[in-house]
């Protein structure tokens, strides 16, 4: 009889980059036909994929080419994001583009309040190196696939020595 959910009551599925050839999976030279997007990063990568967010606006730009991972790890700084690579099922495998952006919270002060995120610049780069090495890596990524690293914004350090109430204030200040 007929079942909804058997295989042949379904067409064969249609692999959009071989110009909408049937797919043969014993055939097929890669286990995904789209491109696969990692977004490895602290705060802002998670809060990218907010409205009009640059991790959204990837997204719609390639919504149908290419499939876009959020791995945004609010507070985290390059030496945390390596012990997170260690647990690989949290992130999809091969992956053709890798955009990596930390260093907001390696670069906060040393002896300020979040001292704990800090992290050396040799040590950063560093990190920064091994993580593109786990992204041209199996199972996540392969020698092929590229890398993006994206730098950290500017630091106004007038701004951050403030009190932070004060330039809250003035911002809704201004808003108003």
């Amino acid at each position: 009889g007929f079942s909804l959910f058997s295989s042949s009551s379904f067409p064969r599925p249609v692999c959009p980059s071989c110009w909408g050839t049937e797919m043969d999976s014993s055939k097929r030279a890669r286990p995904h036909c789209r491109a696969r997007f990692l977004l490895l990063g602290d705060s802002l990568t998670q809060r990218g994929f907010e409205p009009g967010g640059w991790g959204a606006r990837l997204t719609d730009a390639y919504n149908r080419t290419a499939d876009i991972f959020c791995r945004g790890l609010s507070g985290y700084n390059t030496r945390w994001a390596l012990e997170a690579t260690k647990f690989v099922d949290r992130f999809p495998s091969d992956i053709n583009l890798a955009i990596i952006f930390f260093g907001a919270n390696d670069a906060v002060l040393k002896n300020g309040t979040a001292a704990r995120q800090h992290v050396p610049v040799a040590e950063f780069k560093a990190n920064l190196q091994q993580l593109v090495a786990w992204a041209r890596s199996p199972p996540i990524g392969s020698a092929e696939t590229c890398v993006l690293l994206v730098t950290p914004p500017p630091v106004d350090e007038a701004q951050r020595a403030e009190d932070p109430g004060e330039a809250l204030r003035r911002q809704q200040q201004q808003q108003q």
